[in-house]
């Protein structure tokens, strides 16, 4: 009985916790597939643009793309898997494209 308890409620306590201490400030993001209206509304460069920028700077395959709102702010965000196996988070404030 201990030990079932130990495996079930263990993930639960552990997910709290992460959800706990990621805060109220956490940046609300939408995965690139769902990013096109808010882009459009909020005039933010257009997605296409940045990613081939990305692409071209990194030298690595994008394997994760979100964009990103906090408050007043948006940013892209991008995991990038170099060509030896190495993985970059790069981010990208969405209006000016630094």
């Amino acid at each position: 009985m201990v030990r079932f308890l130990r495996h079930s409620i263990a993930p639960l306590l552990v997910g709290a916790l992460v959800s706990l201490w990621s805060g109220p400030a956490a940046a609300e993001c939408l995965p690139w597939s769902s990013a096109g209206p808010v882009i459009q509304k909020n005039g933010l460069i257009p997605a296409g643009r940045i990613y081939n920028q990305i692409q071209s700077q990194h030298k690595g395959q994008i394997i994760k793309a979100t964009l990103c709102r906090n408050g007043d702010s948006f940013r892209y965000k991008f995991t990038v898997l170099g060509s030896k196996g190495d993985v970059k988070s790069v981010s990208v404030d969405a209006r000016t494209g630094r």
